[in-house]
C-alpha cells in the first residue's frame, strides 16, 4: 500500500522549493549587482571604487534623456517591487470589501447622504433612459 502523494492526485507540483523559498540563483544574481552598484556608489582609495556618487550624478548629466530614463526605469526594477496585475472582478472585490469596511464605521448621517445622492442619480437615470 502506498501511503505518499501520487501524480497528479489535484494538489500541485511533487518538487521544487517549497513556496517563498528564495531562488538561489536570484539572490547571487541581485548580490552581484548590488556590489557593482554599492562599488559605484560608494567612495574609496582601492581601484574601483575611486569613483562616487559625484560621478554617477556626472554620467547622468552627460546621457541623453532618453538615456538617462532607460537607466533610471532599469535600475528601478530591482529596487521597487513589480505590481501583479489585477483583474477587473478581484479589482472590483477589494473595492467593495473597503467599502463595506468603511460603512461599517461611517457616522449614520453620512451612510444617509450617500444613500440619498445614489437614488437621485438612479432616478435622474431612469429618466434619461425613459427619453
Amino acid at each position: 500500500m502506498n501511503k505518499g502523494r501520487q501524480k497528479n492526485d489535484g494538489r500541485g507540483r511533487m518538487g521544487g522549493r517549497a513556496k517563498g523559498t528564495p531562488n538561489k540563483t536570484t539572490g547571487a544574481v541581485k548580490a552581484a549587482i548590488a556590489g557593482i552598484v554599492d562599488a559605484y556608489l560608494t567612495p574609496g582609495d582601492s581601484p574601483g571604487l575611486e569613483r562616487g556618487r559625484h560621478t554617477l550624478a556626472a554620467d547622468l548629466e552627460m546621457m541623453q534623456p532618453n538615456e538617462r530614463a532607460k537607466l533610471i526605469t532599469g535600475l528601478a526594477s530591482y529596487i521597487i517591487p513589480k505590481q501583479q496585475a489585477m483583474s477587473i472582478e478581484d479589482q472590483t472585490r477589494v473595492e467593495a470589501d473597503a467599502l463595506v469596511a468603511w460603512l461599517e464605521t461611517a457616522p449614520d448621517d453620512a451612510i444617509n447622504a450617500i444613500a440619498e445622492k445614489v437614488l437621485e442619480l438612479q432616478q435622474r437615470n431612469s429618466k434619461t433612459n425613459d427619453l
